[in-house]
């Protein structure tokens, strides 16, 4: 049996005595250890894990390291088992074999997963649960908005202050924003829904555990080259990329975004990707291993042909095998000097990139979630030392209007705090 750490060890005991538990642990405080534990407390017969396809390795590393049998289940044909199970999301939507048996014990591992009430996961789960013993874990339940509490809770409990649904608790709470599309508390909300969650759920940051990492943040600018200038700025305002027109907002931002990167398929520039190997090769290149994180796929695969001669490099991204990406992982483990080239939204859970101390941010995901989950990828609790974040942000673009949207400290509707930054900044021009 592996020592706990003195925090863990206080969360143990006081889940011991709760059939149904919120573990609100910031990423990296081992939320999987302590759930394992607490499950070998309360001896289901049969157990159900359902979290997302990049965390699957992790519980059954947790639980081999425990000397529990773990089962990974994957599609719609699996059928169910006695002992502990775990499966994806996507693939518990589609598999009504697990959906109709009768557990025991049901967990949700980053269980955001079903903050959206219109979500087929989250309505599934809810109407298929029955199992006496339930836990939900997450390092930050209400990422965006105190909203993404309520569909985690309703599973959870039942209800959500005695509501039942989604729509009358946001009515009952919350009030429309200024611009008509979000959704703020009332006065008094903020301070109910903690009272409410004290009673079953335990919160708790790595600065209270005693981890506190500091964090250096810096922002290296960059200009385009003057051709990009001009293909970005008819994009910016006629909705065009040389004849390839949109009346879309979504995808005009879309097709902005992949052209200061430089990988747009209409049009391609290496002025970002120059920017990054002068930093490896001159300011970084003592910084031992980094990660280097995409929004984007064709970044990482055009990133990775320019400078995988010069670096050990790896990549982990969505459609990976759980093999392949493990073997990706293990090899840059390994090296002193590695670069590690991630995808954003498709390892954003789980994964464990403490090898390195230094995070690289080529493109920003649209999301608080993922870019805090991604941060802290690089945490660990033995880590002494300070973690670097770097940010290549393209003056006058989409990308200021992005970081200054992930930088808000509310965090709330990041798509339109996006728009907002960008209807201001043309303004300004």
């Amino acid at each position: 049996m592996r020592s706990l750490f003195r925090y863990q060890a206080q969360v143990l005991e006081w889940a011991k005595d709760r059939d149904r538990i919120a573990l609100f642990l910031e990423m990296r405080l081992g939320k999987t250890l302590v759930t394992l534990r607490w499950l070998q407390h309360k001896q289901p017969q049969s157990t159900l894990v359902v979290a997302p396809k990049a965390v699957i390795p992790v519980w059954l590393d947790e639980a081999e390291q425990e000397g529990i049998p773990c089962v990974a289940k994957q599609g719609g044909l699996s059928q169910p088992e006695m002992g502990l199970q775990v499966i994806s999301y996507q693939s518990y939507r589609i598999n009504q074999s697990m959906q109709d048996f009768s557990w025991d014990c049901v967990i949700l591992d980053e269980s955001t997963h079903i903050k959206n009430p219109l979500a087929s996961v989250t309505k599934k789960l809810i109407a298929a649960t029955d199992a006496p013993y339930r836990a939900i874990l997450s390092g930050n339940a209400a990422p965006e908005s105190l909203l993404d509490y309520f569909c985690q809770v309703r599973w959870l409990r039942g209800h959500f202050f005695f509501f039942f649904s989604y729509w009358h608790f946001r009515s009952g709470y919350f009030k429309v924003g200024y611009s008509g599309f979000i959704w703020l508390p009332k006065a008094g909300t903020k301070s109910k829904i903690a009272t409410e969650l004290a009673d079953f759920s335990y919160i708790l940051t790595r600065k209270k555990a005693g981890i506190d990492n500091r964090k250096i943040k810096r922002k290296v600018s960059l200009d385009m080259s003057s051709g990009l200038r001009e293909v970005y700025r008819s994009a910016e305002k006629d909705f065009e990329i040389l004849g390839h027109q949109t009346k879309w907002r979504c995808v005009i931002h879309t097709w902005m975004a992949r052209l200061v990167g430089g990988c747009h398929p209409f049009y391609r520039d290496s002025y970002k990707i120059d920017k990054l190997v002068n930093l490896l090769e001159g300011p970084l290149s003592e910084c031992g291993p980094i990660v280097i994180w995409f929004a984007y796929r064709s970044e990482l695969d055009t990133v990775g042909a320019r400078i995988e001669n010069r670096w050990y490099t790896s990549r982990v991204w969505g459609k990976q095998s759980v093999k392949d990406r493990r073997l990706q992982l293990d090899n840059w483990n390994l090296s002193e000097n590695g670069v590690l080239l991630a995808q954003v939204h498709s390892v954003k859970f789980g994964m464990d990139f403490s090898h390195a101390d230094t995070s690289i941010y080529f493109s920003n995901p649209w999301s608080a979630e993922a870019r805090t989950q991604s941060e802290d990828r690089i945490v660990h609790p033995r880590k002494d030392k300070p973690l670097l974040y770097i940010d290549l942000i393209t003056r006058d673009s989409l990308d200021e209007d992005v970081l200054k949207a992930l930088r808000n400290k509310k965090k709330r509707d990041i798509r339109g705090l996006i728009t907002l930054n960008f209807r201001n900044r043309l303004k300004c021009t």
